[in-house]
């Protein structure tokens, strides 16, 4: 069994291809500023969508291009290395669809960048975050849809973030309203394991992540009624 302190997770390819087909019209052009694998751009391709991904980190860059090609050769997403607080800045286009999954804060720490927003403190990572999603937003069709998968997360003293309600806000303040909401429950076989670690203490064992959409201001396409 892997140790679960260090292992990374790794985006589910069920609820990418659940996500494309319900909320980006057919063959639209998707925009993920957190590309942190290369699961979501993989399964857009298969699908016959085109996916745009930014991450900071280039190994992983790398790692995702080298999937790429070795999944669908001469059909690759594109990945940009880059901060996405500066990438949208020059990012051409409009996009169809923003999918994505950002840092849970500091749940796992991806570098030693300080503009890695998984080593900042929360109100750093929170006005950098916010940022981003207005940026994004500002890519994305009127009347278009936009889903992050985000789960909270606890302070040093043990107590949420909130991260979810944050979440919702700074996409609202953007231009966007949130239009579904769901509930994607995790896998429970490690939860009685991290429960020996956290309800001597009280807290539950966490075991669902929060699907939020939101809807860009305007007429919504009939290719998504």
């Amino acid at each position: 069994m892997p140790d679960m302190k260090t292992a990374i997770s790794v985006f589910d390819p069920a609820l990418c291809e659940l996500m494309y087909k319900w909320f980006c019209p057919k063959g639209g052009v998707v925009l993920d500023p957190f590309a942190g694998g290369s699961v979501r751009g993989i399964i857009a391709h298969k699908l016959g969508y085109t996916y745009v991904g930014v991450e900071l980190r280039q190994e992983q860059v790398d790692a995702n291009r080298e999937q790429g090609k070795d999944i669908l050769p001469g059909n690759e997403p594109t990945w940009f290395c880059g901060d996405s607080n500066w990438v949208l800045n020059d990012l051409d286009g409009e996009f169809d669809f923003i999918f994505s999954c950002p840092p849970y804060v500091n749940l796992e720490v991806y570098s030693n960048d300080p503009v890695d927003l998984s080593n900042m403190p929360y109100d750093d990572f929170l006005s950098v975050y916010r940022s981003i999603i207005s940026k994004s937003i500002d890519k994305l069709k009127d009347g278009h849809l936009a889903v992050f998968v985000v789960g909270d997360v606890r302070d040093d003293e043990g107590n949420y973030y909130d991260f979810i309600s944050d979440t919702k806000k700074a996409f609202i303040d953007s231009g966007a309203k949130l239009y579904n909401e769901a509930i994607l429950l995790d896998p429970i076989g490690t939860a009685m394991i991290r429960a020996n670690n956290t309800f001597s203490s009280k807290k539950l064992v966490k075991v669902h992540q929060n699907i939020l959409c939101f809807k860009k201001m305007g007429t919504m396409p009939k290719t998504l009624k």
